[in-house]
């Protein structure tokens, strides 16, 4: 009865070997692929251009204040954002129409300002000559007092 258990024993075991080795031979030889699912649609020729679209802020690294001494409108700049610019560059021109105007009344304004001193002066010492001449006679007794 030994014997013939022996056999049956030995069989079950090729059997079982057999059973494993075609299992994890045939992963080896033909292994599983997987596979992508993707999902197909029309693409109208606006949305093509599309690359991304996104809103926020764009915030500089450096930031330089630049202002002006004068206020008016701007008429070119010549410098583009990146560029580097070194002191009495520049950078911007701006309307000076209204500035100049400005200068100019400035101008007329001091010249008649002087004009007027120079009026005050005169009849400063025209006041004066008066003044000496009209002491003289009040002492000569030309004039009199009133």
């Amino acid at each position: 009865m030994k014997r013939r258990k022996r056999p049956v024993l030995i069989g079950v075991l090729v059997i079982i070997c057999v059973v494993i080795a075609v299992f994890f031979g045939r992963r080896v030889l033909y292994p599983s692929a997987t596979v992508e699912a993707v999902v197909v649609s029309r693409v109208y020729p606006s949305q093509s251009f599309t690359l991304l679209n996104a809103s926020g802020y764009v915030v500089a690294q450096r930031k330089a204040a630049v202002a002006s001494k004068i206020t008016g409108r701007l008429v070119s700049i010549s410098v583009e954002e990146g560029n580097r610019i070194r002191k009495g560059d520049i950078v911007a021109q701006l309307e000076s129409d209204d500035t100049a105007a400005a200068k100019d009344q400035a101008s007329a304004n001091l010249r008649a300002a002087k004009a007027n001193l120079q009026q005050a002066k005169a009849e400063l010492a025209d006041a004066a000559l008066n003044y000496h001449r009209n002491k003289e006679l009040l002492a000569k007794g030309f004039i009199f007092k009133t």
